[in-house]
């Protein structure tokens, strides 16, 4: 056999749907996601479990990510362990952040993003490369998988 895989250009076109319209529910869902971690309990006490998250920035998609636990995740994005506010301030690995940097960091982040939460079991990391290789959100990075 030649090894060369076929695929079914019509499972293929319905991946394809299927992936735009989790995309569109996932950017329709940004206008009820703004983030304030002050009280950061009760904005995520209504969002849990798996998923795909987006990061928006003036309405235009600027982080895609997965996750297993959307609470835990933004715990790390709060307290600067996660990859997105690092990259956004430039905080080198091992690096002390002041109680004052870190309130003013979030002050920014809570200002300037608005954060959206797709609930799904399967298909989070294809979803999550999709829109990674299709959008290029701006403090994307590289995915290494």
């Amino acid at each position: 056999m030649g090894g060369v895989m076929r695929i079914n250009p019509q499972k293929e076109k319905d991946r394809m749907r299927y992936l735009y319209a989790m995309k569109s529910r996932l950017r329709n869902l940004r206008q009820k996601r703004k983030p304030d971690f002050n009280s950061a309990k009760s904005w995520l006490r209504s969002v849990k479990g798996a998923g795909v998250y987006g990061v928006f920035e003036k309405g235009k998609l600027v982080y895609v990510g997965e996750t297993s636990s959307f609470q835990r995740r933004m715990g790390e994005v709060k307290q600067f362990l996660h990859v997105l506010p690092r990259r956004i301030f430039k905080i080198k690995k091992g690096q002390r952040i002041t109680d004052k940097d870190r309130i003013r960091m979030r002050r920014w982040m809570e200002k300037h993003f608005e954060f959206a939460f797709l609930r799904l079991k399967l298909g989070r990391k294809e979803l999550e490369e999709w829109i990674i290789k299709r959008d290029k959100p701006k403090y994307q990075g590289l995915v290494k998988r």
